[in-house]
């Protein structure tokens, strides 16, 4: 059925992680891109309202469908303590390293860089999403023996939100999350490659990174 989302993505192993602060209006992105690699998982779990419109006998003779709002989880094996404000709402210091505290929400794009092989051919995936807001982490450490390794990571939850933009016609459109490939959609790869470009109406230009407003 046209228009169906699939119930769930979910990525795994090695990936190269970029987070991109959205500015106060959230109608684009700060210019300061942090990035980090490391062993990931995440799981994005999307969902749309629908409102059937009937006609005569037929009660779903069309259909409205909203923005796409997503539930998100991901599993941080490793990320610099001094990287965290750069997607949770927690502080940071070089004396004191992280507080949990009553640090207000932030509002990052996430990306996630993952390589694929395929028929024999080395490629690489990148996922969007393009606002997210994130809870605070589940801290989970585990200790086992000797012959074994110890296991530590972040497991933290959010949400992921459209961002809204103007088309070429004048009407609103809104994206929340991109998949592309960077053979297949090679212009939009290279777009993205070193920040990530907020949705436009022909989203393969050279993104110029907004200065954040004094």
């Amino acid at each position: 059925m046209p228009g169906t989302l699939p119930k769930k993505v979910v990525t795994q192993g090695l990936a190269t992680v970029a987070t991109q602060r959205l500015n106060d209006t959230h109608s684009g992105y700060e210019s300061e891109v942090t990035e980090w690699e490391g062993h990931h998982s995440l799981v994005i779990t999307p969902s749309q309202s629908k409102t059937l419109l009937p006609s005569g006998d037929d009660p779903a003779w069309g259909e409205i469908r909203g923005p796409v709002v997503c539930d998100l989880e991901l599993k941080i094996y490793a990320i610099p303590v001094e990287l965290m404000p750069k997607l949770l709402g927690v502080e940071y210091s070089d004396e004191d390293g992280v507080s949990m505290s009553d640090a207000p929400p932030v509002y990052v794009g996430l990306a996630l860089t993952v390589k694929e092989t395929r028929d024999g051919a080395k490629t690489q995936n990148k996922i969007i999403a393009y606002k997210t807001c994130w809870d605070l982490p589940e801290l989970s450490h585990e200790t086992v023996g000797e012959d074994n390794a110890a296991v530590a990571d972040l497991t933290i939850k959010g949400k992921g939100y459209p961002v809204f933009y103007t088309k070429a016609d004048g009407s609103q459109g809104n994206k929340t999350v991109a998949i592309f490939n960077s053979v297949k959609q090679k212009a939009k790869w290279d777009a993205n490659a070193k920040s990530i470009q907020f949705p436009s109406e022909t989203d393969t230009k050279t993104p110029e990174p907004t200065t954040p407003e004094e």
